[in-house]
């Protein structure tokens, strides 16, 4: 789940270039990847390559720049780790029937 103006940058431009041949660079290996169950709350900024883990949460406004562990609350410029997130019987059991804990749909 993203918040509001959350931006998940994974370009890079070859800036030993002047202008007009200053592009993009194809294929960089920047890639970010987004497991299930997690939340980049508002105003955050995650700048590839980054692996942000399942049901972690990304507090608002922070700015990621290393890979985010399963179950881990994360904050801050850069970000840094806050805690790990125990899930709740409930979710657990959600979980293991196959249903989304964000969205409650199979």
């Amino acid at each position: 789940m993203l918040g509001h103006n959350v931006s998940l940058l994974t370009g890079i431009h070859d800036y030993s270039q002047k202008q007009p041949n200053r592009k993009t660079i194809v294929d960089a290996g920047r890639d970010i990847t987004i497991d299930r169950g997690a939340w980049i709350c508002s105003n955050s900024t995650v700048i590839g390559p980054v692996h942000i883990g399942e049901d972690s949460v990304v507090a608002a406004g922070s700015i990621v720049v290393d890979d985010v562990p399963k179950r881990s609350l994360v904050a801050g410029n850069p970000a840094r780790f806050v805690r790990t997130l125990e899930l709740t019987a409930e979710s657990e059991v959600l979980k293991e029937k196959g249903i989304d804990i964000v969205s409650n749909k199979p």
